[in-house]
């Protein structure tokens, strides 16, 4: 090839826009658009859409090129005018013209187009064919935390939810298997509408160094004061800037800003956390001293849009350093309800000191066994020994007889005289490295 020739193909400006890439959170508004050959690059987001179908986006060009290293232009640009996309190339050329202006025109060209076939199409349509294989659900943490789908945590205030929520954040950050839980390493954000930066850092610092975890964290944090809905555009950059896959929400209240009984106000919430496609999990508070899924505030629309939904019990005595609680699961999506989980979080001088998993039987030694099944608490109840009939009725604080009766037929207890004892083969599942047992 003769010089002149190797100029007219470095020059042309086919030869060196043909590769962009386009990257980012397809279909929800947030985009990156590479030019490799050119070493440019370029961000959309903050998408509207008027009344008579016009798109307009913000764009931000940036270069890695010598003759125009750093920012470029920065503006809103009309995606569907044709005279607001030369307007920008120009504005591009006068920028660094060592770009040609005819490589500006088609790089817009290409943004404009591109973008707009992948936002107004959103999701792709897929085929339902009626021949799938059963998989199981894919678990970020098994067994509360499905990918890219949301899990709701909710409980009284001090009851230890975001203390197991960060110790859940450690996990997933380093990808470290604890307590029974099995757990996928992906970056995490918290955001955070309750504590501080500080706290937090030092919530983190406390629980790695409990579980003796090396090295130092990379969980990412944001202090909040406006609602995710306000905010999703400025976390979509977070989540791809940082590749984020698991989030914490804390807490529900606040991240809606509204009234939290309002349908379209939480389904507005849902619907930002969803643009994000990652894994969640969501804190939140009830709104009455009850029990189940009816004391969660506002519920039917939280529940109807949240994956998994467990409900935080504790057991915590005046003067002791000890927190006990326990999730019991409320509403599940095709995997079943699971028997609950418990968590003890010990301190000495205001600090951490010692994490531990609770069995079933340690849950029937607290407040919190009122809200097992019965036959739980029985079956509890009879690992230390057999009882009468009169003394399960007792401890249960109602006559069991006709359930008795029922579990004995149902080989789930054994009737040796006149009291009841768990069978024979009977083993409590350890926990730790354990099956998941369903209700």
């Amino acid at each position: 090839m003769n010089p002149d020739e190797l100029m007219d193909d470095i020059t042309d400006p086919k030869k060196r826009t043909d590769n962009f890439e386009l990257g980012g959170i397809r279909g929800t508004g947030n985009y990156t658009l590479t030019w490799p050959e050119l070493n440019v690059r370029a961000t959309a987001k903050y998408f509207r859409t008027s009344h008579d179908k016009e798109v307009k986006a913000e764009i931000q060009f940036s270069s890695e090129r010598i003759t125009s290293q750093g920012h470029l232009r920065g503006g809103r640009v009309i995606l569907t005018s044709p005279t607001s996309r030369n307007s920008f190339a120009k504005l591009l050329f006068d920028a660094d013209p060592s770009v040609e202006k005819a490589e500006w025109d088609i790089i817009m060209e290409q943004l404009c187009e591109s973008i707009l076939t992948d936002y107004r199409s959103g999701s792709p349509e897929m085929l339902l064919t009626g021949d799938a294989k059963e998989e199981q659900a894919e678990w970020l943490i098994y067994p509360l935390i499905q990918v890219e789908n949301p899990t709701l945590i909710f409980g009284i205030g001090s009851a230890g939810k975001s203390l197991f929520a960060q110790y859940l954040a450690v996990l997933v950050d380093a990808g470290y298997e604890h307590g029974g839980l099995k757990v996928q390493r992906k970056n995490v954000l918290y955001l955070d509408w309750e504590t501080s930066y500080q706290e937090l850092h030092s919530r983190v610092t406390q629980i790695r160094s409990v579980l003796g975890l090396p090295g130092k964290s990379h969980i990412w944090y944001k202090s909040m004061t406006s609602g995710i809905a306000d905010e999703v555009e400025t976390l979509k950059d977070i989540v791809s800037d940082k590749e984020i896959e698991f989030v914490v929400i804390d807490s529900m209240g606040t991240a809606v800003m509204g009234d939290a009984t309002a349908q379209d106000v939480v389904l507005r919430a849902f619907m930002a956390l969803r643009e994000l496609k990652i894994s969640s999990m969501i804190i939140d508070h009830p709104n009455k001293q009850e029990t189940g899924l009816k004391a969660l505030h506002g519920s039917v629309y939280k529940v109807n849009a949240s994956r998994h939904v467990f409900e935080v019990l504790k057991d915590q005595q005046v003067g002791e350093n000890v927190t006990k609680f326990g999730l019991f699961h409320r509403k599940a999506n095709n995997t079943g309800l699971i028997k609950e989980m418990g968590w003890q979080f010990s301190f000495e001088d205001n600090r951490l000191s010692s994490i531990q998993r609770l069995s079933s039987s340690d849950i029937s030694k607290t407040e919190m066994r009122t809200a097992q099944t019965q036959y739980d608490q029985v079956k509890n109840y009879l690992m230390s020994g057999a009882k009468t009939a009169q003394e399960i009725g007792d401890y249960m604080e109602r006559s069991m007889a006709p359930r008795l009766s029922e579990w004995v037929r149902d080989n789930k207890l054994t009737k040796v005289g006149e009291k009841y004892a768990l069978p024979a083969t009977y083993d409590e599942v350890p926990y730790e490295g354990g099956a998941w047992t369903k209700i």
